[in-house]
């Protein structure tokens, strides 16, 4: 099987991005360590509609020297790095994370920049503290004012890509909404959270993959749409054509329904 340039392992059980690491470390020199996108993978982080795991180039670093590995499926990226800056991830050297939320600041737009920081909140791996101060150790590096906006923006409470690039949309628009807004009815008693939500006005903001047409889900969406409506909230419901253009429709829809109320 394939598994880079030139090189191939023994056909057996599917190859999957680990296993294409590992091989790829016979081939690197002792001190590569994989980053950037591939680390994001690697930590099961979403990697923004970018790169298919099994084809995309792996990304490693090495200590800056004059002559790096050329192979056409690999991206060799010269950067100094401490030894507190390497994690160990199912047996492969990786960059701890809040050296790769700031090394993907390096390429990576505000919108998917935030997609990562957000994932690596949420999975518990980076707090924005120790982001903060790995990023104030930092000199005159391209993406640091860019990590440093969006780090100021980041919330581990979104629990989806989408979540976090609609919220980061209606933030710059000037309408910020809070992540898992909780909806309680008349007693005080907790319904659910939305996805998005604007407490005051009681406007909800709802994402909605395919996985919510399907079966039991789409019933229990009915039943509690229907409940957050019964408390008083307007819930508006979106989904993958709002994430189009800017998501300028859905802005124009929340400015409306807030104006409403």
């Amino acid at each position: 099987m394939r598994v880079s340039h030139g090189w191939y392992v023994q056909s057996g059980e599917p190859m999957d991005l680990l296993r294409r690491c590992h091989a790829l470390t016979a081939v690197l020199p002792d001190d590569a360590v994989f980053s950037d996108i591939t680390a994001a993978q690697i930590y099961g982080l979403p990697a923004p509609s970018l790169v298919d795991a099994l084809t995309a180039p792996v990304h490693v670093t090495l200590t800056p020297r004059r002559c790096v590995p050329q192979r056409k499926d690999v991206v060799v990226h010269r950067r100094a790095m401490t030894s507190d800056e390497i994690a160990v991830v199912g047996g492969l050297p990786v960059t701890v994370p809040a050296r790769l939320y700031a090394d993907l600041a390096m390429t990576l737009p505000m919108e998917s920049l935030a997609v990562i920081g957000d994932s690596l909140l949420r999975a518990g791996l980076v707090t924005t503290d120790t982001a903060a101060s790995h990023l104030g150790s930092l000199r005159r590096r391209r993406g640091l004012a860019l990590a440093r906006q969006t780090l100021e923006l980041l919330d581990g409470r979104a629990q989806s890509p989408p979540e976090t690039t609609i919220r980061l949309r209606l933030h710059i628009a000037g309408i910020p909404a809070e992540p898992q807004c909780a909806i309680t009815d008349r007693h005080g008693v907790l319904i659910g959270h939305a996805d998005l939500g604007y407490r005051a006005a009681r406007v909800a903001l709802e994402y909605e993959g395919r996985q919510h047409s399907e079966g039991d889900q789409f019933d229990y969406d009915l039943d509690r749409y229907s409940r957050f409506a019964a408390a008083g909230w307007l819930v508006i419901r979106c989904g993958r054509r709002d994430l189009a253009n800017g998501s300028a429709v859905l802005i124009e829809r929340v400015r409306a329904a807030l104006a409403s109320r």
